[in-house]
């Protein structure tokens, strides 16, 4: 039975996975401490364990942006600045892991965060930790620029959609700020519901 564990970051999410066999949780990667990785080699995706985390990075000649997966061994819990965009609320991954995977979402952008199996087979999804990036966390508590600060009917949710040759097998959500709520600690997301499947999407809304 795989398991999986998340960490959700705003437009951006943290994750590892793991099942009693297989296990990603980003620490095989070997990430120098307090930094990140985010697709600027332009290899478009990287392995851990045994899955398969897809990366998109556009450079447009002097700086670069990305979405999809990125993974991070940042220990701060803060955010001032875009800086700070790899950093969790909680200053670490589950469990007290130092490296975590980190994921930005674009409704708009078309590119739904992905994760499979590194040899593209089926696989039954167990559960996933979530929790809220230093970015989403900040944003939401504070109010910033782009948004205001969250009251009590406003709401933000990560959706894993499960898909089988091209089927969605289902769909499971999990509240990330509901009712003047906002998590900021590592949460259980029950991923069972989704059933066989070669990949999962994660959308944010």
């Amino acid at each position: 039975m795989k398991k999986f564990y998340f960490s959700v970051l705003f437009a951006a999410i943290s994750c590892s996975f793991i099942n009693a066999q297989e296990i990603a949780t980003f620490e095989d990667l070997e990430l120098p401490a307090d930094s990140a990785w985010d697709g600027s080699d332009m290899s478009g995706k990287f392995v851990s364990g045994d899955y398969l985390f897809i990366n998109n990075y556009t450079d447009w000649g002097g700086y670069g942006s990305w979405d999809g997966f990125a993974y991070s061994t940042m220990s701060s819990s803060v955010y001032t600045s875009l800086a700070d965009q790899y950093n969790s609320c909680t200053g670490s991954g589950a469990e007290g892991s130092q490296t975590f995977g980190v994921v930005y979402y674009s409704a708009w952008g078309g590119n739904e965060p992905t994760v499979m199996r590194a040899d593209s087979s089926e696989f039954i999804p167990s559960r996933c930790y979530v929790t809220n990036s230093a970015y989403a966390y900040t944003s939401m508590s504070e109010g910033d620029d782009y948004a205001k600060k969250f009251e009590a009917d406003d709401w933000f949710k990560i959706t894993a959609t499960g898909y089988l040759e091209g089927n969605v097998t289902g769909s499971v959500e999990f509240l990330l700020a509901s009712e003047g709520e906002i998590v900021n600690e590592w949460k259980d997301f029950n991923l069972m519901p989704l059933g066989m499947v070669d990949e999962i999407h994660f959308t944010l809304s």
